[in-house]
């Protein structure tokens, strides 16, 4: 399976927000993806928004105890966060 230009090797768990999944990027490396459950209602807006607001703080951060994000975007309809 492929989730935007990311391979899924194995899925990781699954919780209330959605799937996580061991994934290779096109050069060969290895993130989780975190694959959110998304439905076209204001609620999943309003989380949306939120989540943007939460990657765009963590991508300010750096610290070796904070995972990074390094990409999100959307795939067959749903919205995806790729981690280290």
């Amino acid at each position: 399976m492929q989730i935007g230009p990311y391979q899924v090797q194995a899925e990781l768990g699954r919780g209330g927000m959605g799937v996580v999944y061991r994934v290779l990027a096109p050069d060969g490396r290895g993130y989780a993806l975190k694959r959110l459950n998304t439905e076209s209602n204001t609620d999943d807006q309003l989380r949306l928004r939120r989540i943007g607001r939460e990657l765009e703080a963590l991508s300010r951060i750096q610290h070796p105890g904070v995972v990074r994000a390094v990409d999100s975007g959307w795939s067959a309809g749903a919205f995806y966060i790729v981690m280290e």
